[in-house]
């Protein structure tokens, strides 16, 4: 069980650490949904698999927020066989969260279902015989309402719906309540807490388009770019290389984890010995970042991602069977009271309001949907791979408008083509 209910709990966290990842609600549902037997797979559960397992294993630790935390324990009857993913974040002590973050609920009252008092004297906490007796009584019809069945053609959704614990009427204590919440304002916060921190967001097929837009809206001009090369006194070039989309080699894990299961519930364990055996990637994410934070000048930057890059070339000779990542770096102003928006000041301003304020390179990695989509023949083997995990194929009509929805989105990402 996830405790979301105390900020001094080891699992709630500032936002602070290096080398994380911060993810919805959403995805884990729909993960536990089809992992733990619940449902049949989709491409936007194909997708959701690949992001959660390259965040599983290059991170060291996955965050959500306060109320994603207390929907996770909520929606417990939804899984009465256990939830396979969410049960190994919470035994391997990765799933941690954010003390304070943000919500963008729409209602001010959600649709009630389901009402009970506490014993006098008793606290939620104390009294855990409201949890079993929830977990037994509620409509089990009304939970399936928070499900992500969202069809690929309409993408983003507005809204989505979560559960929360709350106040009730005044004949009783508590009420568990069905919100919606505002999907692009969501996705767009939880996208400004990763871009000012060093968390990697590892979101839902949904949300693609959504984070394509947050990223485009939080580039700097290149004028700022020439006006930061001269108060720093650095070549343009090298500021401007080191910013946007690449693309990184990587193990294909996804395909070696569904390779090696001979049924869906070894899933968990296969995923725990792929994390040990590449935890010398984790550690590059967590040196990076933290040389990168460290940095004491631009130089010192730039070194550090160059031997990255470097790291990533080595790793790319040794492997026999290779995936991508793509990596989205951009430039931050730190110390900057709000860090997104420092585009929309002039640099000088900001230089002359404070002296000490300096320039980082941050970067996130991101899911590439199209490689996931084109390339064969490793995708035909997690294909077959899912059928045979899963009982049921993925319907090729919900693929091809995967591939579609895939390649839009590259060309957004890329719109003069790959190199």
């Amino acid at each position: 069980m996830v405790n979301a209910r105390s900020s001094t709990e080891a699992n709630a966290h500032p936002l602070s650490g290096y080398n994380s990842a911060l993810t919805v609600v959403n995805l884990l549902d729909e993960l536990d949904w089809v992992v733990g037997g619940y449902g049949r797979p989709t491409p936007q559960f194909l997708y959701s698999l690949n992001t959660f397992v390259e965040s599983f294993v290059l991170s060291d630790a996955i965050f959500v927020t306060f109320t994603d935390a207390m929907h996770l324990n909520l929606a417990a009857p939804l899984f009465p066989e256990g939830r396979p993913i969410v049960d190994t974040l919470v035994r391997e002590k990765m799933l941690r969260v954010i003390v304070e973050g943000p919500e963008h609920l729409q209602e001010d009252i959600g649709t009630v279902i389901y009402i009970f008092e506490t014993a006098s004297g008793e606290t939620l906490d104390s009294d855990k015989t409201w949890y079993r007796e929830y977990r037994e009584n509620v409509d089990k019809g009304m939970l399936r309402r928070i499900l992500p069945l969202y069809p690929i053609g309409k993408m983003p959704a507005e809204s989505t719906a979560l559960l929360v614990l709350g106040g009730a009427p005044d004949h009783c204590n508590h009420a568990i309540c069905i919100f919606k919440r505002d999907l692009r304002k969501f996705i767009s916060s939880i996208l400004g807490l990763s871009q000012a921190s060093q968390f990697h967001p590892a979101l839902p097929l949904y949300a693609a388009s959504i984070q394509l837009e947050f990223f485009k809206s939080t580039t700097p001009s290149v004028e700022l770019y020439h006006r930061l090369a001269e108060i720093y006194q650095v070549k343009v070039e090298d500021l401007l290389r080191h910013r946007g989309y690449t693309v990184i080699p990587i193990p294909p894990l996804t395909s070696i984890l569904l390779s090696r299961c001979r049924a869906r519930d070894q899933l968990p364990n296969e995923l725990l010995k792929l994390r040990s055996e590449f935890a010398e990637l984790r550690e590059a994410g967590r040196k990076h970042e933290e040389r990168l934070a460290k940095a004491s000048t631009l130089g010192e930057q730039f070194d550090a991602i160059e031997e990255f890059n470097e790291f990533w070339e080595v790793l790319s000779k040794k492997l026999d069977r290779r995936s991508k990542r793509l990596v989205y770096r951009f430039w931050d102003i730190v110390k900057e009271a709000d860090p997104l928006k420092w585009f929309t000041t002039t640099v000088d301003r900001i230089i002359e309001r404070d002296q000490e304020k300096f320039i980082l390179n941050r970067y996130k990695s991101l899911l590439d949907a199209w490689n996931l989509a084109k390339e064969a023949p490793a995708i035909q083997h997690q294909l077959g791979d899912i059928a045979r995990l899963f009982g049921a194929p993925i319907k090729q009509s919900e693929w091809n408008n995967y591939v579609r929805f895939a390649k839009e989105i590259d060309r957004e990402i890329f719109p003069h083509g790959r190199d």
